[in-house]
């Protein structure tokens, strides 16, 4: 998904823009581009092409093809480099140098569309289990009040009513940077998406700053490449750094959530699904206005936004019922039934049993 109305940059305002070294052919003063890939599969005629180590083969391997593709310049490291000057292509484009090109990727993309992501209302949604669903709670909220959304998960990669499958639970930073452009070619004004902790470790959402992030829990899981629990906390929480959002919302049913919430660099406001069970303090010598509401229950979290001025539980809600049920905890997928044991009796609300999406 790439906007139908791409913008044209030079090359050499890209170069000039990000510090970059150019080796390789020399780069012409009228050579534009007008897309950045990191797969060569993906390339169409006038993008640059990020060839990036990957877990197993450098990138530059599969430049040739991206080149053949119609690829104008390839963005790359020193090992990069050596590779296609040993394929014989850096006399044939030119080389745009950098330490680490995928850092950069997310970073160029959103130059060359405008900084769509600044336009918009982001949201982005981390944790082993409950992103999906929490991604469509938070664009049914978002619908209520934004004629056109889109959302970008698991499951699809959908704008209005339009929508096509997701290749992985977050697509690559300049494919990212390209939805969000269509997206707004396509009138959409709101956009949540999930985000895992691979793209956190692979900079898939370098480029953007989310209004808001949410973190719903961490479990044991994606240890092969975090290598423990304190790595794939580590991972988790870079959605938590000023650089990649404003605010967030963190559910500190688990000890990483609470955690978490005392160790954001961003404001935070911490909530719980167990209703009636009061949660630990934070840590000592933390900021009050960071961890606001850490002993409220999900009663009292459901009745109003956050607030920047907030800073402390709020009043309980009286007018919500303070039924489980009706709180679809954030790490389930669970959604309400209507059922009834008789015609006499009134219906009564049951709950589907959680089922897990972890990614």
């Amino acid at each position: 998904m790439r906007p139908e109305h791409p913008q044209a940059r030079r090359i050499e305002d890209l170069v000039t823009r990000f510090a970059l070294t150019v080796r390789g052919a020399a780069v012409p003063a009228d050579l534009v581009t007008s897309g950045v890939v990191v797969s060569s599969g993906d390339t169409l005629p006038g993008d640059v092409f990020v060839a990036v180590p990957g877990l197993k083969v450098h990138g530059a391997v599969f430049a040739g093809q991206a080149l053949d593709a119609g690829a104008v310049a390839v963005l790359t490291d020193e090992a990069g480099l050596e590779l296609l000057t040993s394929a014989g292509l850096d006399g044939r484009t030119p080389v745009l140098l950098a330490d680490d090109p995928r850092a950069l990727a997310g970073p160029v993309a959103a130059w060359l569309h405008g900084d769509p992501g600044t336009r918009l209302v982001t949201v982005g949604i981390t944790g082993t289990n409950g992103k999906t669903t929490t991604t469509y709670f938070v664009d049914a909220a978002l619908r209520a009040v934004h004629e056109r959304t889109a959302v970008l998960g698991t499951v699809e990669l959908r704008i209005g009513e339009e929508a096509i499958e997701s290749p992985r639970t977050t697509v690559e930073a300049p494919v990212l940077q390209g939805i969000l452009a269509l997206a707004l070619e396509r009138g959409a004004t709101a956009v949540s998406t999930e985000v895992s902790s691979h793209a956190l470790a692979l900079g898939r959402v370098h480029g953007l700053q989310f209004d808001v992030v949410a973190f719903t829990n961490l479990q044991r899981d994606h240890l092969d490449f975090h290598g423990d629990m304190e790595g794939y906390f580590r991972d988790k929480s870079r959605l938590f750094a000023p650089a990649q959002a404003r605010r967030g919302v963190v559910v500190i049913d688990d000890e990483w959530g609470r955690r978490l919430a005392s160790e954001a660099q961003i404001p935070v406001e911490s909530v719980a699904t167990h209703v009636g069970r009061r949660r630990a303090r934070p840590p000592t010598g933390r900021s009050s206005a960071r961890t606001s509401g850490w002993t409220a229950s999900a009663r009292r979290s459901c009745c109003a936004a956050p607030t920047a001025s907030s800073t402390g539980p709020r009043a309980p809600c009286r007018a919500r019922s303070t039924s489980p049920t009706r709180l679809w905890p954030s790490w389930s997928r669970t959604r309400p039934v209507r059922t009834s044991t008789s015609r006499s009796t009134p219906s009564r609300t049951r709950t589907r049993s959680p089922v897990a999406w972890s990614a």
